[in-house]
């Protein structure tokens, strides 16, 4: 009977303490990292260990995160990057960003670029003078 109202009670009455676990989120922001951790019931999960590893699986960085979950570094050189949180208590959550979410270089600008804004600009320049000269001539006729 014992075994039966225990088990009622776990059933029923879950705690978050029964089931909880790590998630991590990661983002970059101009030249940094910004990682935020949370426990699965949505609070931060503070002072939890931070690891950064390159993708061959070498340390980068460690580190800790703050009292709202956030743990932000310098963008490394090494891509892709591989964050993982730690809780302390077993549990464990990874965060990868690949190629694809580290800002690339921005392409040098070529001479079609600046031709091509020489051009808008040489255009408004034709439209304005049309539109000046047709009410000059509007007014003209109207005199």
């Amino acid at each position: 009977m014992i075994l039966f109202s225990l088990l009622m009670c776990f059933l029923f009455f879950p705690s978050e303490g029964l089931a909880h676990g790590a998630t991590i989120s990661a983002r970059v922001e101009g030249n940094v990292v910004r990682s935020e951790s949370k426990l699965s019931t949505g609070k931060a999960l503070q002072h939890g260990k931070i690891t950064v590893m390159d993708g061959s699986g070498n340390t980068l960085l460690t580190g800790e995160t703050d009292h709202h979950g956030i743990f932000s570094f310098s963008l490394p050189k090494q891509k892709p990057i591989t964050i993982i949180v730690n809780s302390g208590d077993g549990h464990r959550a990874e965060w990868t960003l690949g190629e694809d979410d580290l800002p690339q270089q921005l392409e040098q600008t070529r001479i079609k670029d600046i031709l091509g804004g020489i051009g808008y600009i040489v255009g408004l320049m034709g439209l304005g003078a049309y539109l000046h000269y047709r009410k000059k001539l509007k007014n003209l006729s109207n005199s």
